[in-house]
């Protein structure tokens, strides 16, 4: 039995993500009937999908998804699984996916995801329009809205919609 939680395996992706360059992560969103666990976005628009697994019978549950099995369905170009260190095994695991396991403080990169090249875009891209409508409203109680402003050379803004306008 692991002494992580699911919600601290999730943390610990969002802080994994933030660390190797995604400038944009989210935690437990939904994209139609997918929920990531984790999701980060570098700046060259490269997205990398964390699922999070803090026993064996929610990885067994995690295979019969259909987005599991028809890959294209799914999102995520990088795609790896997290648990606790000798929860799974790599040899498990679906092609192309990658393991990230977790002990004491530390985060182990056991097998490096493969590149899916194809995968669900269109689901991403709502997640991020779902994220950035957020902005300017109050969120709800178990999602955190943080919006940071720097001085750039972009003269790009960003305007968010009151749907109540339209």
């Amino acid at each position: 039995m692991s002494n992580y939680t699911h919600a601290d395996l999730v943390r610990i992706a969002a802080l994994w993500l933030q660390r190797y360059s995604s400038v944009v992560v989210l935690t437990e969103i939904r994209s139609g009937s997918e929920i990531a666990d984790a999701i980060g976005w570098k700046k060259d628009g490269h997205s990398t999908l964390i699922e999070c697994k803090a026993s064996k019978a929610d990885f067994r549950q995690d295979r019969k998804k259909f987005f599991r099995q028809v890959h294209e369905l799914g999102i995520g170009q990088s795609r790896y699984f997290m648990a606790p260190k000798g929860l799974l095994n790599a040899q498990d695991l679906p092609k192309k996916w990658g393991l990230l396991e977790v002990a004491g403080n530390r985060v182990y990169l056991s097998r490096r995801s493969q590149p899916h090249g194809r995968y669900n875009l269109p689901a991403e891209n709502k997640l991020l329009i779902s994220c950035v409508r957020r902005l300017g409203q109050d969120p709800p109680q178990n999602m955190v809205v943080k919006a940071y402003r720097y001085p750039t050379k972009c003269t790009g803004t960003i305007g968010v919609v009151d749907e109540s306008d339209v």
